[in-house]
């Protein structure tokens, strides 16, 4: 039980981090990879690349919290 309420204090403190980040620099940065499409009156953008480096971030820090 006290796993999982660590596990959730350190996600909130993630996200806390991560708007206040957003609120500071902006926007997410864009990778080369990330899929842009833009005509006249349409905007399409797929952050794959981005998606794929936050969540090997995201794997990696739950493994070293996990080996705490």
């Amino acid at each position: 039980m006290l796993g999982i309420i660590r596990l959730i204090i350190i996600a909130g403190l993630i996200f806390l981090v991560l708007g206040l980040v957003f609120s500071v620099f902006g926007d997410l940065p864009h990778f080369p990879g990330d899929i842009f499409y833009q005509k006249e009156n349409f905007t399409f953008y797929f952050p794959i690349i981005t998606c794929a480096i936050i969540s090997g971030i995201i794997a990696v820090a739950l493994w070293f919290f996990k080996k705490i």
